[in-house]
C-alpha cells in the first residue's frame, strides 16, 4: 500500500512539472515570436507583446508611447527623440536636454558598462553645450532641409565642382601596360 500511494505521489509531482514546463515553453516561444517580429520589422505584431513594446513603439517612431519602466535605454533614447522632434529656441532645447542626460547618467548609474548610454550620454552633453553657446533657434528634427551641409543630394554651396577629380576605371590591357611602365630595367653587374 505505502508503495503505491508513493508511486502515485511522484506520478502526480511529475505530472505537475510536465504542465508547468509546459506552460513556460508556450511562454518561451510567445516571446520568441515577438522578438521575431522586431527583427524583421512587423511592430505592430512585436508591440501585441509586453516583452517587446517598448522597442517596437520606439522603431516605429511613437516616442512618448514607450515607457519609462521598460527597458531604460531604450526609455532614454526615446526621451532623446521625442525632445529633439519639436526643435525651437536654444534656451528651450537646452531645458529638455537636462532631462535626457539625466536619463542617461541614471542608465550608466545602474549599468556602468553599458557602452551605447555612455556614448549617447557624452553626445547629449556635447549636443547640449553646442546648442547653448550656439544660441538661435533649433530647427525640428524632421526637417531634412536644416541640415548643416545644405539640401541633401546638392553639392555644398560655394564649392568648386571642378576641383574633384573623377576616376575611371583601366582597361585590362592598359593596366598591363602601365604595370610594365614603372619598372625600372634589370641590373646589369658589372666586373
Amino acid at each position: 500500500m505505502k508503495t503505491t500511494v508513493g508511486q502515485l505521489v511522484i506520478a502526480v509531482m511529475l505530472v505537475a512539472a510536465g504542465v508547468i514546463l509546459l506552460a513556460r515553453g508556450e511562454s518561451e516561444q510567445e516571446a520568441a515570436a515577438a522578438q521575431r517580429a522586431l527583427l524583421t520589422l512587423r511592430y505592430d505584431v512585436a508591440a501585441a507583446s509586453d516583452r517587446t513594446r517598448s522597442a517596437a513603439e520606439y522603431w516605429r517612431g511613437n516616442y512618448e508611447a514607450v515607457p519609462t519602466e521598460a527597458d531604460p535605454l531604450v526609455a532614454a533614447n526615446a526621451a532623446y527623440r521625442a525632445t529633439m522632434a519639436p526643435g525651437g529656441t536654444a534656451k528651450e532645447v537646452v531645458g529638455r536636454l537636462d532631462g535626457v542626460i539625466k536619463q542617461y547618467a541614471e542608465v550608466l548609474r545602474n549599468d556602468p558598462g553599458n557602452e551605447t548610454a555612455a556614448y549617447n550620454y557624452e553626445f547629449a552633453v556635447r549636443y547640449r553645450a553646442a546648442i547653448a553657446a550656439r544660441g538661435g533657434s533649433v530647427p525640428p528634427a524632421g526637417d531634412i532641409t536644416a541640415t548643416p551641409h545644405g539640401i541633401v543630394g546638392a553639392p555644398p554651396a560655394g564649392k568648386d565642382n571642378k576641383q574633384f577629380k573623377m576616376i575611371i576605371p583601366m582597361r585590362p590591357d592598359e593596366r598591363r601596360e602601365a604595370e610594365e611602365a614603372g619598372r625600372a630595367a634589370k641590373r646589369v653587374r658589372k666586373g
